[in-house]
């Protein structure tokens, strides 16, 4: 959970904002726009590097896990 104060002027522009724009909430709001600055900085390639790192451990361990499988038989 993340939470942050704003002034009561403050408020009233975020919660006018929503109306504006349909969005039901000051929350909903402030999570799209952290998402959004968050994904503007991670680099692009960066989650596909991780995820293609992880599927490579995951096929190390799958074959190491059949390897000493076929040796306690």
């Amino acid at each position: 959970m993340v939470s942050f104060r704003v002034s009561p002027d403050e408020y009233h522009r975020l919660r006018e904002a929503c109306l504006a724009l349909g969005i039901g909430s000051v929350s909903e709001m402030a999570r799209a726009g952290v998402q959004h600055i968050a994904a503007k900085h991670v680099p692009a390639g960066r989650m596909d590097a991780q995820i293609h790192d992880l599927r490579e451990r995951v096929r190390a361990l799958t074959d190491e896990i059949n390897r000493l499988a076929e040796v306690s038989e």
